[in-house]
């Protein structure tokens, strides 16, 4: 017998389960997909702001400790017996050294002894210390108009500096000279290796002591600011010049003065911040204690990484808009060199407190969390952030599988569809029956699928 060809009626059911039943499977799917992608997204920026969040207040209590320590250090060391005592003994042989040296002998020897000195300076401004700042630093410097011409400047540098045995950078290891003996050596003798041991233990660069005319009569890392004169020396616009001024100016006994990171010349150009207080002997003031602050350990409390995300950083920026501190993309030369500018940034400096979206100084998309920190009363902005692309990056993937199993089951559907066209062709059931048993079960697998993704 011959098989009945198919009906108008029939291949019109036919042409509309082939259609209606992939849309009654995709479109709920499509919409389901949208659904947990957004909530997805939303929770997970939600959870990644509330981790910048509590970065940005665990480093700003790192931040606020580390001042407030160094704080309390330099008030004991302004008024520790010790460093009095030293302050006093180094003013003192300071201003002698020369003549202690012979230099104002009647006879030529007095004058060869100062001519030797002067030559051994040129040629250590000249030789290792010009070679030494063109490796390391970022600009070209005429070391000879650095060299000492004021004769208790160029006495303290010969003795320690420049006729100083042990090589660049290791000077700080000299006690006293091989040869001869002044009342300065012997301050040095007995004062130096304490400050210096003082100096390691906490992580200085350097510390300083001045006297009330404005000399560093003592420094214990003894670069070329050594013996200098900070009023009319070639380092008077220096942040350590800035601090030493305020600090012999100040009225108070308890003043703690600081200057800003800057580049600082003696150090290579590297970024240096001092923070110093005076000095008193009962209530005289003989000059005042500065210490070098190292860009360093302020590096080590922002760069920790708490996270396990590659893009995530916390950074300080200055008044100015200048990084502060070491980026986690440029390294240490971010620091006074780029620019910070960001929504977070502005209104931290501004004094707000916040966090969202903003675009970083990168122009990246970031979650950032951002507040003021006055430390020691240098008014900083304090950023923690992560790039928006990898802290969503799950939601991202949740998508792609989605989106996947949402093509999967639309050819499920697609085959479904043809399925029950052909069941409703030869049973003639009920052509709603039919194009609602395969979607539902498609719909049924996905829920399951995506519940797993967005359960709380």
């Amino acid at each position: 017998m011959s098989e009945t060809a198919p009906t108008p009626r029939v291949s019109s059911l036919r042409t509309k389960l082939l259609i209606v039943v992939p849309l009654v499977g995709i479109l709920p799917l499509l919409a389901a997909t949208a659904f947990a992608y957004h909530y997805a997204s939303n929770a997970l920026e939600g959870s990644e702001v509330d981790k910048v969040e509590a970065l940005r207040n665990a480093r700003a209590q790192h931040i606020d400790q580390y001042y407030e320590l160094i704080r309390a250090q330099v008030h004991v060391a302004a008024t520790d017996v010790l460093v009095i005592d030293a302050l006093k003994a180094f003013a003192e042989g300071y201003q002698s050294l020369p003549r202690q040296l012979g230099w104002y002998a009647q006879d030529e020897s007095g004058a060869q002894a100062r001519e030797a000195a002067l030559a051994d300076a040129r040629r250590f401004y000249l030789g290792p210390l010009r070679s030494a700042y063109e490796a390391a630093a970022t600009r070209t410097v005429q070391c000879e108009s650095w060299i000492p011409e004021e004769d208790a400047v160029l006495a303290a540098q010969y003795r320690y500096i420049t006729s100083n045995p042990r090589s660049l950078g290791a000077k700080h290891l000299l006690d006293r000279p091989l040869e001869g003996a002044t009342s300065y050596d012997a301050a040095h003798t007995q004062f130096h290796p304490i400050l210096r041991e003082f100096q390691e233990a906490f992580g200085y660069y350097d510390i300083f002591l001045v006297d009330t005319q404005g000399n560093v009569v003592y420094s214990v890392s003894k670069e070329v600011d050594y013996g200098t004169n900070l009023n009319r020396g070639p380092y008077r616009d220096s942040g350590l010049a800035d601090v030493a001024r305020r600090a012999l100016a100040a009225e108070r006994a308890d003043a703690v003065l600081v200057a800003d990171y800057t580049p600082y010349a003696p150090s290579y150009d590297e970024p240096a911040s001092f923070i110093g207080a005076p000095v008193y002997e009962g209530d005289a003031k003989i000059g005042a204690v500065v210490f070098q602050m190292p860009i360093d350990r302020i590096n080590d409390i922002m760069t920790a990484h708490a996270g396990g995300q590659e893009t995530e950083e916390t950074y300080l920026v200055g008044p100015d808009g200048l990084m502060r501190s070491a980026s986690r993309f440029d390294g240490k030369d971010a620091i006074l060199a780029v620019k910070a500018d960001s929504e977070g940034v502005r209104q931290a400096l501004q004094g707000q407190t916040g966090s969202g979206r903003v675009s970083d100084y990168r122009g990246v998309e970031v979650l950032s969390a951002w507040m003021p920190v006055e430390a020691l009363g240098m008014g900083y902005a304090l950023v923690s952030e992560v790039d928006v692309e990898e802290a969503l990056a799950p939601a991202a993937t949740l998508l792609r599988g989605m989106l996947l199993l949402t093509a999967v089951l639309a050819i499920g559907a697609f085959l479904a569809s043809l399925w029950a066209a052909s069941i409703s062709v030869v049973s003639r059931a009920s052509p709603i029956s039919a194009s609602l048993t395969a979607p539902c079960g498609l719909i049924m697998i996905y829920l399951g699928f995506t519940s797993r993704w967005t359960s709380p």
